[in-house]
Formats: C-alpha cells, structure tokens, sequence
C-alpha cells in the first residue's frame, strides 16, 4: 500500500517531467519499453508516495468500553515494568493481580451485553441467532464441513476428500475438456481453407480491419478518462498516477502502444491477469469452445 499522505500532483509531474525518456523511444523491443517505462514511473512513485506497511486491527468487541480499556491499560503497562525487573516478584504479582481483574471484567461486561441482547431481540428469532452465532453457536451440524460434494455417487463431508476433490478437479478439467472438442482439421491454420471457410460464411472479409497508429493526443484524452479510485493493475502502478501525469507519459505511452501495433505482440506482462477459480462441477463443453 502506498503512503498519499503527503502527494502532491504538481512535485509528481515535475518530478516525472525530469527523467529521460529517450530511453523508451529508441527501443524497438515492446516488452523492454513497457518495463522501462514501469520501472521509470514507479521510481518517482516511490519518492512522493512511498509503500508503507499497515496492520489490520481487529474492530472492538462491542461490550469493550472505556473502563475494560483503562484496566487493560494498566494490565500492559504492569507487564512491561514487570519484564524490566524480572528479579521483583511485587511487581510480578501485581501485574497478575490486574490481569485477573481485566479477564473478569472483560467476563461480565460481554455476560451484560448478550443478556440485554437476548432480552432485545427474545421475540425476533432472526436477530437473536445472529447474537447467538456471534458467540460460535449455530444451527447446524459443525460436524460437517462447509462444503458438501457428490464424489463417486455419494454426498461426502469430509473436508480432506472434498479439498483432494476440488484439486483434482482443476488439475484435469482443462485437459478432460479440450478433449471434446470436435477435431477438425487445420481450423487454426490461418492459410487453410478450413479457417477461411469459416470466417467467410461469418462474413468476415480478410484484411478488412486494420488497427493504425494512435496519436499522442488520443492517448492522453484516454488517459484523462482513467477513473482514480480503480484497484491497481497488476503492474502496481496505481490509476492516480497514470492520470495525473498524462501530460508527460502519453509520450512514452504512445510509443509502448504503436510499437506493440507494428510489431503484432502485445507484451507478456499484459498477458497476466489476477483470477480466482470457481468450482463448476457441471461446466459444459460451450464454454470451453467460447474461450477458444
């Protein structure tokens, strides 16, 4: 995560209106240009938002109040004189004294509060499941596990087999997939007749699209148009700083995008994408030959 603390648009530009991009314009190979041209824009990211580390706390439990917070308070503090002067047992013994009183406290203050829950919510049932949830109780079998799945004909809970299940399932549903595929003959083979065929009855004409150059001007309207707030690419470079410094990268990233268009590669790291599988049991054979 990056610091925008201290960000400033107007020290980002100039800091990026500094560096020599001659460097990007002179190569011809797309995928050096475009980790350059990363590797140049995140330096200047560095200096005026720097990564920083953060911890996710825990949200308080709701019967925490200012006096358990105060007793746990003093409970650290006791322990952090105490393992300063291990040789004192006083200190030791007052430290567990108020260990106990805020362990007690912490007790009955959430006794109180899920009895006036109970008391609020006794004729709404819905409600009152959802304390009771909160306390780790439920409705259903624990036993079981979280997901259940036919395997050899079989409802199975057992969470070992269901996780080997799943496992096995996407280290061999490409492959079991594929195989169904009807064969036919050279329909990738861009020269055979089989592929023209095809596309023609589609009505595609060939060589009838063509994608030409883009102009700098375009390319800094588009990237005017970035919307700031999306998450970060898998480049890490966050959307804020490819539209504050339209001005000065359109340059660079004009080139990146024509070289790409004349060279006919689109470079590898635009070929990665941050997916999450989802188990299909029931995927059928027409989406395999859509993503064909």
């Amino acid at each position: 995560m990056r610091s925008m603390k201290d960000y400033s648009k107007e020290s980002y530009v100039d800091m990026l209106k500094e560096l020599d991009w001659s460097t990007i314009y002179q190569e011809r190979d797309v995928d050096i240009a475009l980790e350059k041209f990363n590797t140049m824009i995140t330096q200047v990211m560095d200096d005026v938002a720097p990564e920083k580390e953060i911890r996710i706390k825990g949200s308080t439990e709701p019967w925490i109040d200012a006096e358990v917070l105060e007793l746990i308070r003093e409970r650290d503090r006791a322990l952090f004189i105490s393992n300063r002067n291990k040789s004192n047992p006083y200190l030791k013994s007052k430290y567990k004294d108020l260990r106990n009183k805020a362990t007690k406290l912490n007790r009955a203050k959430k006794s109180i509060h899920f009895c006036t829950k109970v008391e609020e919510h006794k004729d709404n049932p819905k409600k009152l499941w959802k304390q009771f949830k909160t306390l780790g109780y439920s409705n259903k079998n624990l036993e079981k596990s979280g997901i259940v799945l036919e395997i050899d004909n079989e409802k199975c809970f057992d969470p070992l087999k269901v996780v080997s299940e799943i496992n096995n399932y996407f280290l061999t549903v490409a492959a079991s997939l594929v195989s169904k595929l009807p064969i036919i003959d050279k329909i990738f083979d861009v020269e055979s007749h089989n592929f023209k065929n095809y596309y023609r009855n589609k009505g595609v004409i060939p060589k009838s699209y063509k994608i030409g150059r883009v102009s700098e001007n375009f390319i800094q309207i588009e990237l005017n148009k970035i919307n700031p707030t999306k998450s970060t690419g898998i480049d890490g470079i966050k959307p804020i700083f490819l539209k504050d410094g339209a001005e000065v990268i359109k340059g660079p990233v004009t080139h990146i995008i024509n070289l790409s268009i004349e060279t006919g590669k689109v470079p590898e790291l635009h070929k990665f994408a941050i997916v999450k599988p989802l188990y299909k049991k029931t995927v059928g054979l027409k989406s395999v030959i859509i993503d064909q």
